[in-house]
């Protein structure tokens, strides 16, 4: 069952940014923090999830993450910041559907 938190858009981001490294950290409080990440990216629209997929948890830059989506770099910027405001929305108890 997902707690309702708090989660602010620099701490949804820095999670999805840094989920390499904190995935390896041996805290609970981050451990908590990934499993949270991970339910609400299978809330994600496919192409909200391919692109925090790329740009946030692999690092790729959004003209890198747009050429291999075959869309623009804007495209993939605006599904970047949709799908973290939709992790954000979920993580702090406002569910909706795909």
């Amino acid at each position: 069952m997902l707690r309702k938190g708090s989660y602010s858009a620099e701490e949804v981001e820095a999670v999805a940014e840094g989920y390499e490294e904190l995935d390896r950290v041996d805290k609970a409080w981050i451990q908590v923090r990934i499993i949270d990440l991970r339910r609400a990216f299978d809330t994600l629209k496919p192409e909200r999830q391919q692109a925090v997929l790329l740009v946030g948890l692999l690092g790729y830059s959004t003209r890198q993450a747009a050429s291999y989506l075959q869309v623009s770099h804007t495209t993939v910027a605006n599904r970047y910041k949709a799908g973290l405001g939709a992790i954000q929305a979920y993580l702090n108890g406002v569910h909706y559907s795909k």
